[in-house]
């Protein structure tokens, strides 16, 4: 993964953590993961994963102004928080706060 940046994560500390992270993959697109893990309750864990293909990325890229390898850290300046200050609630907004930002750039995701 070229150029992940983690937009936030929750304090690892707690019983339920929570992180989103942004990052280009080896074939040029835009990989937006939310992560969501229980410690006390492992039937509650997900991973939900929006890609968008190389097209796609390209499109984002060119509503920015950036290089396709610079959309995370744009995502980041747009998103990102402290790390290990926000709770899970927090990261579930900026995880589809992220997915808005990216159907206005007039591009489009597919979610795993």
């Amino acid at each position: 993964m070229e150029n992940e940046r983690i937009l936030i994560e929750t304090d690892s500390d707690m019983e339920i953590v929570a992180i989103v992270w942004a990052g280009i993959n080896e074939r040029g697109e835009l990989v937006v993961e939310h992560e969501f893990e229980d410690y006390e309750d492992e039937g509650n864990n997900f991973k939900r994963t929006a890609l968008l293909d190389k097209e796609e990325t390209v499109k984002m890229a060119e509503c920015l102004a950036v290089q396709v390898k610079e959309i995370p850290d744009e995502l980041y300046d747009e998103f990102g928080e402290l790390s290990g200050v926000g709770v899970p609630s927090d990261a579930e907004c900026i995880f589809a706060d992220v997915l808005d930002f990216i159907l206005d750039c007039g591009a489009k995701y597919h979610l795993k």
